[in-house]
């Protein structure tokens, strides 16, 4: 994708449902992992590109392989939501450090995005140098545009229940927007979740 971002993808097993999606990013700490899905060839892809300061989480996602995937890169730490870290710890995986609102760590601001409906909670990660925004769930960009929840799963999410969510993610205004599943957004972002917004 760029010199600094770099993605792999899982096709979903339903075509109706958007692919599942990780990503790698540079920070001035090093290359940071977000929501690693089990997928082959990502950890030569990761060993190529250099050595991984740590692997973060926006939530107890049941899907993802932070835990086999830590041991196999240098066993760099692992940060979740705080709510999260109980059921991932029972799950094996040891996590290090319990994210909350405010929090930064390599660069990104933790925002927190409560269940609401449906919708699981979870963490977003936003590096406000970079205008560069990371979410899993709470919206997909697909190949008609960007999605809330509710529409990209066919979930009983309304639009309007996730207002003060997209609120929060387009007052942000980013420029790049990656998300845990479908496409991402280099550019304009902020223009598209206004938009989603507003059709709430």
């Amino acid at each position: 994708m760029s010199e600094d971002i770099w993605r792999w993808e899982v096709p979903s097993a339903d075509p109706d449902q958007p692919d599942l999606v990780g990503h790698v990013v540079r920070t001035a700490d090093g290359w940071v992992v977000f929501d690693p899905p089990a997928a082959p060839g990502v950890v030569s892809a990761l060993r190529a590109l250099g050595s991984v300061s740590g692997i973060l989480l926006t939530g107890g996602h049941h899907d993802r392989a932070a835990g086999a995937l830590r041991a196999r890169v240098g066993m760099p730490p692992i940060a979740a939501p705080a709510r999260d870290v109980a059921g991932l710890v029972a799950a094996g995986v040891l996590v290090d450090q319990a994210l909350a609102e405010g929090d930064r760590i390599f660069g990104f601001d933790v925002i927190d995005l409560p269940t609401v409906q449906n919708f699981g909670a979870e963490c977003a990660f936003f590096d406000p140098r970079r205008r560069l925004l990371v979410v899993s769930d709470l919206v997909v960009a697909g190949a008609h545009g960007l999605m809330h929840y509710g529409e990209a799963f066919h979930a009983d999410v309304t639009a309007v229940s996730l207002r003060a969510h997209l609120k929060r993610l387009m007052e942000l205004e980013p420029t790049i927007l990656l998300a845990g599943h479908g496409q991402d957004l280099t550019e304009d972002s902020a223009r598209q979740l206004a938009e989603l917004y507003r059709r709430g």
